[in-house]
């Protein structure tokens, strides 16, 4: 965040409010820039809304309109599967299409139920 009032010379501070300002996010009160402070997980929480401000040191008025940011989380993969029940044996007749071999490994694998999922396997067959 920077306001074009701004010249530098410290007569503006940023002010930061909403979903984890201060404790997920900060921000420098003399620059406005925007840090998170902690990792973030998308299991956690997949969105923050964040708002931010430039105050005018003396007067303690803003000097523009709140900026509203909707910060949203990506996803890694960071629980990678386990299979705790196998090794899985099944059979796929050759030629079989694409169909058949999902649903071969939702019966076999019940925790698969992404269709990504199951093509990921396929190609281990």
């Amino acid at each position: 965040l920077h306001s074009d009032l701004d010249k530098g010379v410290g007569t503006v501070k940023y002010t930061l409010s909403g979903d984890g300002a201060g404790t997920v996010f900060t921000i420098d009160e003399t620059t406005g820039d925007i840090h998170a402070i902690r990792s973030l997980d998308r299991e956690e929480k997949p969105f923050y809304t964040l708002r931010a401000q430039a105050v005018d040191v003396d007067t303690k008025k803003p000097l523009e309109p709140e900026s509203e940011f909707i910060i949203k989380v990506q996803d890694i993969n960071d629980n990678e599967p386990k299979f705790l029940d196998g090794p899985y044996i099944a059979s796929v007749p050759e030629m079989s299409p694409v169909v058949c071999v999902h649903y071969l490994l939702r019966n076999i694998m019940p925790f698969i139920v992404p269709v990504y999922a199951a093509a990921q396997l396929i190609a281990f067959i």
